[in-house]
């Protein structure tokens, strides 16, 4: 039972970085697009 907790943690840890790396660029692709740019400063 712990090892397939340990594994789920893991594997959970893998995603929420997969999510940080992917909010990251989505991120950046808004700050360089002039009409997210727009949206935001309003």
């Amino acid at each position: 039972m712990l090892m397939l907790l340990s594994d789920m943690a893991s594997e959970l840890d893998v995603i929420n970085n997969r999510i940080a790396a992917i909010d990251a660029e989505i991120k950046a692709l808004a700050k360089a697009d002039a009409a997210m740019q727009q949206l935001c400063s309003r």
